[in-house]
């Protein structure tokens, strides 16, 4: 979507025929856009796109074969619990890789946080884009658990009433649930395997999923969570 000449403008919820996508970030906090439907580049950089950045990115490229697992592992803390065991820590390789994550990691939280504002704020807010609110128990709940709750929301609006399919993605966790009143929703997952353990090696095969939307009776949308296959 093109906006001003010199600008590019994101696409980040769709809204039509009884069907509503968004891809869930705005229920997670670290990923959260103050002004998501306005985005243009340049853009905010939130807390979630500093991480890989300026810590992820950075360390996956160390000399140490433990780093190249690090964005395959689930939770990320457990490359850290495996490296910082005793048995670890007598690699020097590996006491430079944790000094260097350290430092990073400071470094990141030095330095300021360019914020994104928009020239003219929308006369009506789509609910699509703004921030879900964030309780004290939210930020203790996991992100798929979280984007149900919102998703839970956004059905209960009088404005999005007409909605019967809500199809997210971000959590990485292929979801369906029924949400009362004939509405659904349906999360497409990831293609990603993640390692739930590093020593053995255990590795997680997650659902390599999509979702199929069709129209049945030419009005109403009808959504199934399929799998690639092949």
């Amino acid at each position: 979507m093109r906006g001003a000449p010199d600008q590019v403008q994101f696409g980040t919820s769709y809204r039509g025929l009884g069907l509503v996508i968004l891809h869930g970030n705005q229920s997670e906090p670290y990923n959260q856009f103050l002004h998501f439907g306005g985005i243009t580049t340049p853009f905010e950089e939130v807390y979630g796109t500093r991480l890989v950045r300026h810590l992820f990115t950075p360390i996956q490229a160390a000399d140490l074969p433990e780093a190249k697992l690090f964005d395959h592992t689930c939770p990320y803390s457990l490359l850290l619990w495996h490296l910082l065991q005793p048995t670890q820590l007598r690699r020097a390789a590996v006491r430079r890789f944790l000094l260097r994550a350290a430092v990073l990691m400071w470094y990141m939280r030095l330095q300021a946080v360019p914020r994104y504002t928009l020239a003219a704020a929308p006369v009506a807010p789509d609910p699509l884009t703004l921030p879900a609110p964030l309780t004290d128990a939210a930020w203790h709940t996991s992100f798929d658990v979280r984007l149900q709750h919102e998703i839970e929301r956004l059905a209960r609006l009088p404005d999005l009433h007409d909605v019967r399919l809500f199809v997210a993605g971000h959590t990485h966790t292929a979801t369906e649930v029924a949400l009362g009143h004939g509405k659904r929703y349906l999360n497409t997952g990831t293609w990603k395997a993640t390692l739930a353990q590093i020593e053995p090696p255990r590795r997680i095969d997650r659902q390599n999923a999509y979702v199929e939307v069709t129209y049945p009776d030419g009005q109403h949308p009808q959504g199934m969570l399929r799998v690639w296959e092949g």
